[in-house]
């Protein structure tokens, strides 16, 4: 039977050797590069939904306060009562944004941002206008009061399209619920009057955290199989490294045994 010469145990185990660094580099390199986008994706999921569950407290609380503000002004006969109600009504507001808020992943620091824009036009604009109204209407001149008026009810309504699309959303859906149609009523009639839209945003609510979390799950699956492949390769490239270090000692093996 013909020898193997010791140079080819040599060069078998520099070649075994190269696969097992191959493998490192190159494949391990790429499942850890996928294992950090799967970590990456679950930060951001984990972190959007206790963005929404934080959401969703600030949205019971504006919920109650306009509870006990609208029982306050329905039930009083005091003249301050009207600006209660209106505040109840504020509060229900608030609480729509921030069902929408939840729902559309908005951060509190964007809403506050498009809000703050949006006062900041009707201080600009609308302001001097009612301003102007006013005087007018003390001089006697009813009907040029009335058409300022309007001009500035018109920037109060449409100045909405100064916002960004999300702000412009936010406000459009805010704006469902309309204090002048509200007003007056108790707090049941509100509640039946908005049934659908809360209905609405209750469901969005489910559907959006139920999708997001079913994705964790998923994700948290694909990182365990991501990681039991990782340590399968790691354990292949040594097993590959220690069998061509064997390889290249047999080289000096058999020149002893000689």
């Amino acid at each position: 039977m013909k020898k193997i010469p010791p140079r080819v145990f040599v060069l078998s185990g520099f070649g075994v050797s190269l696969v097992s660094v191959a493998m490192n580099l190159i494949v391990l390199a790429a499942i850890n590069d996928r294992i950090k986008k799967t970590d990456d994706e679950l930060s951001k999921l984990s972190s959007s939904l206790s963005n929404q569950a934080s959401e969703i407290s600030w949205a019971k609380l504006d919920a109650n306060i306009f509870t006990i503000l609208n029982h306050i002004a329905f039930a009083s006969k005091d003249p301050d009562a009207e600006t209660a109600g209106y505040d109840s009504l504020a509060s229900l507001r608030d609480y729509a944004a921030r069902k929408y808020a939840a729902v559309h992943d908005i951060s509190p620091s964007e809403m506050m941002e498009q809000q703050s824009e949006f006062q900041k036009f009707l201080i600009q604009n609308s302001r001097d206008l009612y301003d102007q109204a006013d005087k007018k209407a003390r001089e006697g001149k009813l009907a040029e009061a009335d058409k300022i008026g309007k001009k500035a009810d018109a920037i109060s309504k449409f100045g909405i399209t100064t916002l960004s699309e999300t702000g412009q959303k936010l406000l459009q859906f805010q704006d469902r619920i309309n204090p002048d149609e509200l007003m007056g009523k108790d707090t049941i009639e509100i509640q039946k009057s908005i049934a659908d839209l809360t209905d609405e945003m209750n469901g969005q609510f489910i559907d959006s955290y139920k999708s997001k979390q079913a994705r964790i799950d998923e994700l948290r699956n694909k990182k365990e199989d991501l990681t039991w492949w990782s340590s399968m390769v790691t354990y292949i490239a040594m097993a590959l490294q220690i069998f061509g270090l064997m390889l290249i000692l047999t080289r000096d093996l058999t020149n002893q045994a000689k």
